[in-house]
């Protein structure tokens, strides 16, 4: 409850600047210059790091207010050996009588136990009931950009400093130990070496894993006490890239799966197999559901 009660303090900040949903005056609005908008600071208690905090930021089930109606976080880009994270966010909100939806655009950056949130920019637009777009989005001043990156700064310290040891565990293995941060690190780490060292630190083997899958094809396995195999390639962020999964299981619902289909998968990863060239990146996963 308090998470949201403070989405709807920027938000409410971001709208003030309109008289109704969308006045001539929000229209006249210049596009955001990022550079205008701060950098705001938090801190992180020894031994935590900012990606399992912002996974529970992004993934934790969420309980609505009457005046927050949904939440949304989509990762754009990750490097993990960097500890770089760009994602867009979105509120739904009541506004007046009807409905406002804010979009924006968020860069998180950790150095030893340091982070900083940068709203690069923001914009609000009226929506219906079923979430379409109704008008035009204006574009939000720096001033807003600043409130949402200060609100959630300061959900990431608080969650960063509360989460006791076993909670921290859960949200540091599923931010770990799933295809989007995997991928991702071989993607963006600067080289071999750096790569290397991740992935011995954040090893998939053995680990209960989670991710999206770009279906190739769906066949019998040939796995003895599984019953399809469907193989596919992970999604590093939003496009698929090099990582071939194959991925065991005796749900029935996976007969339906066809080539081009994108599914998630979870299951307990059996092999992790590595390739050294052209760049040092994960080549090939076995999963078991």
């Amino acid at each position: 409850m308090k998470r949201l009660f403070g989405f709807v303090v920027a938000a409410m900040i971001a709208s003030s600047v309109f008289a109704g949903p969308f006045s001539d005056l929000g229209n006249t609005l210049s596009s955001l210059d990022s550079s205008q908008t701060a950098e705001i600071s938090g801190k992180l208690p020894e031994g935590r790091d900012i990606l399992p905090i912002l996974w529970k930021y992004a993934f934790e089930e969420q309980v609505y207010t009457k005046t927050v109606l949904g939440f949304f976080v989509v990762f754009k880009s990750m490097n993990p050996t960097e500890n770089v994270y760009v994602f867009d966010q979105a509120v739904v909100f009541k506004f007046g009588v009807g409905l406002q939806r804010q979009d924006s655009r968020v860069v998180v950056k950790q150095n030893g136990q340091t982070f900083t949130v940068q709203t690069k920019g923001m914009s609000t637009y009226n929506v219906d009931s079923e979430g379409n777009r109704k008008t035009s989005p204006v574009q939000n001043p720096p001033k807003s950009c600043n409130a949402n990156s200060k609100n959630i700064a300061g959900e990431l310290e608080k969650n960063a400093k509360s989460l006791s040891a076993d909670d921290y565990k859960k949200w540091s293995d599923e931010a770990y130990y799933n295809l989007l941060t995997q991928t991702a690190t071989a993607a963006t780490a600067t080289n071999k070496l750096k790569a290397k060292k991740w992935y011995s630190t954040y090893n998939m083997e053995d680990q209960r894993i989670k991710g999206r899958i770009l279906v190739g094809n769906i066949d019998e396995s040939k796995k003895q006490g599984f019953a399809y195999m469907v193989q596919g390639i992970a999604m590093e962020v939003d496009v698929p890239k090099d990582t071939i999964v194959n991925f065991y299981t005796n749900n029935d619902s996976f007969v339906d799966a066809k080539a081009g289909d994108i599914l998630e998968i979870s299951g307990v990863c059996k092999e992790v197999k590595f390739l050294e060239l052209p760049k040092f990146c994960i080549g090939s996963v076995i999963v078991e559901e």
